[in-house]
C-alpha cells in the first residue's frame, strides 16, 4: 500500500496499490509535478537492511544467536554499551530496537539447513548493498570501480549464494590495495563470519 502525500502540506491525498497508480491518479486530476509528492509505504512492507555491526567493538553483524538471545539484554541496558553500525557510527537506542525486532523475527524462522542457507542468501544481498554504499560514500581514491569489481569478482557469487565460509577464505587471499586494505577486508571477513547461520558438521 502506497500513501500519497503532498510534500509542502504533508496532507495525505489517498492510498494506492502501487506508485504507478498514485501517479496515474495525479495525472487524472491534472497534477503531473510528481516530485512535489511523497510516496510512503508501511514499514513492514519495506525491505530493511541490517546495519548494526559492533557492540563494544565485538562484531555481531546479523549473528543469529546474538539477535535471538542477547540483543534484548543490550536493549534493556543500552546506555552501558557502545553500539556502532557498519561504518563505525554510533547507533541510538531507537534504531537498535528497530533492528532488534526485525532481526530477531527473521532468525526465529531458521529451522533447517535450507533455512540457514536462505538466511545467508538474504544477508548476502544486504551485505553487497552495504559494500556498494561504502564504495559510493567513501570514494575509491586512486582505484576505479572496475578494478575493485574485478578484484572481488570471485567473492560476489559466494556471498549471494550464502557461502560465507568460502567467501571469507577468498577475501583473506585477495591482494591488498589502497581501498581493499587489510582493515576493510578484515571488517568484511568478520561480518560474514558473524552472520553465517550455517551449522557445519
Amino acid at each position: 500500500m502506497i500513501f500519497l502525500t503532498h510534500e509542502a502540506t504533508t496532507k495525505i491525498i489517498g492510498s494506492f496499490a502501487t506508485i504507478a497508480l498514485a501517479k496515474n491518479y495525479l495525472s487524472s486530476i491534472g497534477r503531473e509535478d510528481y516530485d512535489s509528492y511523497i510516496y510512503l509505504k508501511r514499514i513492514e512492507e519495506m525491505n530493511y537492511i541490517s546495519r548494526i555491526t559492533y557492540v563494544d567493538d565485538v562484531c555481531i553483524y546479523n549473528n543469529s544467536d546474538f539477535w535471538l538471545n542477547e540483543a534484548h539484554n543490550i536493549n534493556d541496558d543500552f546506555t552501558n554499551y557502545i553500539v556502532k553500525d557498519v561504518f563505525g557510527e554510533l547507533v541510538n537506542n531507537d534504531d537498535f530496537e528497530i533492528e532488534m525486532n526485525n532481526n530477531s523475527q527473521r532468525v526465529s524462522g531458521i529451522y533447517s539447513v535450507a533455512d540457514q542457507i536462505y538466511y545467508n542468501m538474504l544477508i548476502g544481498g544486504e551485505f553487497i548493498s552495504l559494500f556498494r554504499e561504502e564504495c559510493v560514500v567513501t570514494g575509491l581514491g586512486d582505484e576505479s570501480g572496475l578494478s575493485i569489481a574485478s578484484a572481488i569478482s570471485n567473492v560476489i557469487p559466494l556471498v549471494m549464494t550464502g557461502s560465507f565460509k568460502e567467501a571469507v577464505v577468498v577475501l583473506s587471499l585477495l591482494t591488498r590495495t589502497s581501498y581493499l586494505n587489510e582493515e576493510r577486508l578484515q571488517k568484511y571477513m568478520s561480518m560474514l563470519s558473524s552472520a553465517d547461520a550455517i551449522i557445519y558438521t
